[in-house]
């Protein structure tokens, strides 16, 4: 259940197939990433894994798993440690490569105020 608390943050990984290909977004407001989400524009074959850190910090333990599939196919995860950001943090997604075929993801985080 969502609150009034929580807002959200989009943002793109230009191609998740591609080793370190990464994007970054703003916490406009402190408070902690509570759910991650991308979802990929294209077919992709193999798992690639995103990672997450806030102002370049210790990454997020919890890394997203993006599983082969279509385009269209939504994974998530959910933070629960060093996901703690301040108004003004930088949040940084970044992907292993460890998926074939060029695909574009759309990174939704939650963050809870």
């Amino acid at each position: 259940m969502r609150t009034l608390n929580d807002y959200f943050l989009i943002f793109y990984v230009p191609d998740i197939s591609t080793t370190s290909s990464t994007g970054y977004v703003v916490a406009p407001d402190a408070g902690k990433l509570i759910k991650a989400y991308v979802v990929t524009d294209a077919t992709t074959t193999g798992d690639a894994i995103v990672t997450f850190s806030v102002d370049g910090g210790t990454a997020i333990t919890q890394t997203l798993t993006i599983a082969a599939g279509a385009a269209g196919v939504v994974s998530s995860c959910a933070p629960a440690d060093n996901n703690a950001v301040l108004a003004g943090s930088a949040i940084k997604a970044i992907s292993d490569g460890g998926s074939t075929n060029a695909a574009l993801g759309c990174v939704v985080l939650v963050i809870r105020r």
